[in-house]
């Protein structure tokens, strides 16, 4: 199994992802509304069943589409951590 190397730069209302082996760049914006954790694990479940029918479906691990689904599944896990670690 392949992975990339990436790094993940945050910005007030941005994230900005770079791979660290060919020098890409994505830009996500954050969500200007607060989530509830509910949201948060649907929208996580969504982008997993994407990703597994991108594989699935013949894509290749580092073809952009599945790279672009799976750094949005990084960001939207990323943030329901950190809701969870504000909830305790």
């Amino acid at each position: 199994m392949t992975y990339i190397d990436y790094q993940l730069l945050e910005t007030s209302n941005q994230w900005l992802i770079q791979d660290s082996t060919n020098k890409r760049r994505w830009l996500l914006r954050k969500s200007m509304c607060i989530t509830s954790q509910r949201d948060l694990e649907e929208q996580i479940h969504d982008l997993r069943l994407r990703l597994e029918r991108l594989v699935l479906g013949g894509q290749k691990m580092t073809s952009d589409r599945v790279i672009e689904v799976s750094m949005e599944l990084d960001v939207k896990i990323i943030e329901y951590m950190n809701t969870e670690k504000g909830t305790e």
